[in-house]
């Protein structure tokens, strides 16, 4: 029986990045990673949020305990709206370390 494309992507992406878990990355490539993390972290955020895999007062605690802005105040928290923002924040820490290093 042949896998949905969906079901394999994540299996494969599993274990190419178990195999892989330990790289050392240098500040670039630490960059490079986390921006290629964040598509694929907001594709399994969907997911997490169409099959209602977490918890709502959870992610209610997390986005008030972050000060994470979650979207239009009527709307519930997503793992969309609680994680991304936090991706992107470390994304622009690590731009801000290599423009930092670069004017040394």
């Amino acid at each position: 029986m042949t896998q949905h494309p969906q079901v394999e992507a994540f299996v494969s992406a599993a274990e190419s990045m178990r195999g892989n878990r330990y790289w050392a990355r240098d500040p670039q490539e630490q960059i490079e990673f986390l921006t290629a993390l964040r598509n694929v972290l907001a594709e399994v955020c969907f997911h997490l949020d169409r099959n209602q895999l977490l918890n709502q007062e959870g992610l209610r605690a997390f986005a008030a305990s972050s000060g994470a802005p979650h979207g239009l105040p009527w709307l519930e928290p997503s793992a969309e709206t609680v994680l991304l923002p936090e991706l992107d924040n470390a994304i622009q820490r690590c731009l801000a370390g290599l423009e930092g290093a670069d004017n040394t």
